[in-house]
């Protein structure tokens, strides 16, 4: 079979950027577009070691761990490298045995070893199309894979409708908040007082003191606590209306390791309510 090098560059560069950009997502770790193409080239580069004899499974696993690892140090760094580094194998690994299935399934010919892929019959039509296709399948991969890993997370995008105006606010849903609003028995949202000094200066004071409610809190040190809170017209958690009634209480104070999340949502909020 012949090889040309061109083909066999692009087809490892292309395949390259999408592992890394999918490395990039899973792991939450940010990848600069420099070091994005960088890291395609060198798989690019790298894809030519199918050329050589390397003296065996050894010496290929090896040449493959020590590649991924400096491309993974490349790439996002020493922060996070260990979990940076298993997502690339595991991704490289699915992709691998795709390439492997469409290879059998079309009855197309090529090679696939030593870290590197390629496909006879390939043009710079084909690898263009391929690059379209795979950028397209990898983007709507990782949109996929992200709002999964945030709906993992707990942390969802919480939309306050107060006197025809919409506040937009990232809320963690606390497993440990079971506040309810005695009278009604309405879930209660806690949100810190720096975000309710936006909602307030907006809305105005009179509308809120309209709207005020009282919740009373039991927590580590305080047996009977009050927190001022308010009913607001509508609430929408991740674009989806939340139908049951519910409070938004003020926290005096900001929420530490809740992800940079203004907001505190009750896990009712996400088992039940949602149209």
């Amino acid at each position: 079979m012949k090889i040309y090098a061109e083909y066999l560059f692009l087809e490892n560069f292309i395949v390259g950027l999408g592992i890394i950009y999918l490395t990039s997502v899973i792991t939450g770790l940010s990848v600069k577009k420099l070091s994005l193409f960088a890291g395609g080239a060198l798989c690019g580069l790298f894809s030519f070691t199918i050329l050589l004899d390397n003296g065996g499974y050894a010496i290929t696993i090896l040449q493959n761990a020590i590649f991924s690892a400096v491309l993974i140090l490349l790439c996002f760094g020493k922060k996070g490298f260990g979990k940076s580094l298993l997502a690339f194998w595991i991704i490289s690994f699915i992709l691998g045995g795709t390439a492997i299935c469409i290879l059998f399934t079309t009855g197309s010919y090529g090679v696939i070893g030593a870290g590197a892929l390629y496909m006879q019959g390939i043009t710079y039509v084909k690898v263009g199309i391929g690059f379209i296709a795979g950028y397209t399948f990898v983007r709507a991969f990782s949109s996929f894979l992200h709002k999964k890993l945030k709906g993992e997370m707990l942390i969802k995008n919480v939309s306050i409708k107060i006197c025809g105006m919409d506040f937009s606010l990232s809320g963690y849903v606390d497993t440990g908040n079971s506040l309810k609003e005695p009278v009604s028995g309405a879930s209660v949202l806690v949100i810190s007082e720096k975000e309710m000094e936006k909602i307030k200066s907006a809305v105005g004071e009179d509308w809120l003191q309209t709207h005020y409610c009282a919740v009373p809190f039991k927590s580590a040190g305080v047996d009977h606590g009050i927190l001022n809170g308010f009913r607001p017209d509508s609430i929408e958690i991740e674009g989806e209306r939340y139908t049951q009634s519910a409070v938004v209480a003020v926290y005096t104070g900001e929420f530490k390791y809740c992800g940079g999340c203004s907001l505190l949502l009750g896990q009712e909020f996400i088992q039940g309510g949602l149209v």
